[in-house]
């Protein structure tokens, strides 16, 4: 049974990106809470948290394909591109004082802060995973089938990183 669930593995994980970051968008245009985040009671998905988690599940999707040709895949890889860069320009903008606000972009008016919240904002976690994640995929892109090896040691990072904070 694991075995004839592998192949399909990146289809499902391609689609639950893609639909939560869909969900979450809705759920900011449309003003239903509910849909803002993966689960009730959690900390609802910035926007730009959604649009990254739709772009690398496009680019994944994409790249694990077998039928595509090197301008889909070129394609993909801009997707990742992208992902990373969105991630590595909160951790620099963070880093540095000097936050470029890209998580600030969409909905405005909605992500101000309420009396005794927080704005909402990407977290720091989340922008170091998504520079893994795009270049993990970026790498998975580069890599010859079969040889994956960069793209995998990139894809376990946001796996291991709650591990590793909490301890």
């Amino acid at each position: 049974l694991i075995r004839a669930a592998l192949p399909r593995l990146p289809l499902l994980a391609s689609l639950a990106a893609v639909v939560s970051g869909g969900l979450a968008l809705l759920g900011w245009q449309t003003d239903v809470h509910a849909l803002r985040g993966v689960a009730p009671g959690l900390v609802p998905m910035n926007p730009m948290t959604a649009i990254c988690f739709i772009l690398a599940g496009l680019a994944l999707w994409i790249l694990t394909q077998d039928n595509t040709g090197p301008r889909d895949q070129n394609a993909a890889a801009g997707l990742a591109l992208l992902v990373a860069f969105v991630g590595a320009t909160k951790l620099v903008g963070l880093l540095s004082g000097h936050d470029l606000a890209l998580d600030q972009l969409l909905f405005r008016e909605k992500l101000g802060a309420g009396i005794g919240q927080l704005p909402n904002r990407m977290a720091p976690n989340t922008a170091w995973n998504f520079v893994l994640a795009g270049s993990g995929l970026l790498a998975l892109r580069l890599e010859q089938r079969g040889k994956r090896s960069w793209s995998q040691i990139l894809g376990l990072g946001p796996l291991l990183l709650p591990i590793a904070v909490e301890r």
